[in-house]
């Protein structure tokens, strides 16, 4: 189900997945513009991330911040200022675990981590990997830990065969209750019809 949830500073796109055990988890995109300083797509993302923090988070993205470095899940170095110290500060505020330890865009000089993948449970993720994409960075992909889902027997429905329905009875029903229909239209709600 959609999220109504982004900030309109931040280009993100978020959707809630409930699970039939009543559990749920919220999936959000989010795009940083590259050879942007602005920090106010960093804080709208913030704000929208506010407004689920009580929730599972998946969050994706390609955030163009390849000055940060990862290990084990979290950066390492601790960042108070500028673009970095913002994107630092999320991911404390939140309790996020970063999981891409492998450059998703190459280049002559090396490779950078520019697309990330977070979650607010380390245990979410199994495996995560890059396959090449479109462009020049590549996708990211990963396994997210379900939990398994006993599926209740299915119910009984009755399913109508249309191509054996008593059209001409049909018609004449509704030919019948035209005139009503044509009377009464004008001053009845669809309820009162």
């Amino acid at each position: 189900m959609p999220l109504h949830c982004a900030d309109k500073a931040s280009e993100s796109i978020w959707c809630r997945i409930l699970f039939f055990n009543g559990n749920s988890q919220v999936v959000g995109a989010f795009y940083r513009p590259p050879g942007s300083n602005s920090i106010e797509p960093l804080l709208g993302l913030s704000r929208s991330l506010t407004a689920v923090s009580a929730e599972t988070i998946l969050l994706g993205g390609d955030f163009t911040l390849p000055e940060i470095t990862w290990r084990d899940h979290r950066p390492v170095e601790n960042y108070r200022s500028g673009i970095n110290g913002v994107l630092c500060e999320i991911v404390r505020t939140f309790d996020f675990f970063q999981f891409v330890d492998f450059p998703t865009r190459s280049s002559r000089s090396g490779g950078s981590i520019l697309d990330l993948l977070f979650s607010n449970h380390k245990d979410l993720l199994t495996l995560v990997i890059s396959t090449p994409g479109i462009s020049d960075h590549d996708v990211v992909v990963g396994a997210v830990v379900c939990q398994s889902i006993v599926l209740s027997k299915a119910r009984q429905i009755k399913v109508f065969s249309y191509d054996k329905g008593n059209y001409d009875s049909i018609n004449n029903e509704l030919s019948s209750f035209l005139p009503y229909f044509l009377d009464r239209s004008n001053d009845l709600n669809i309820e009162q019809l």
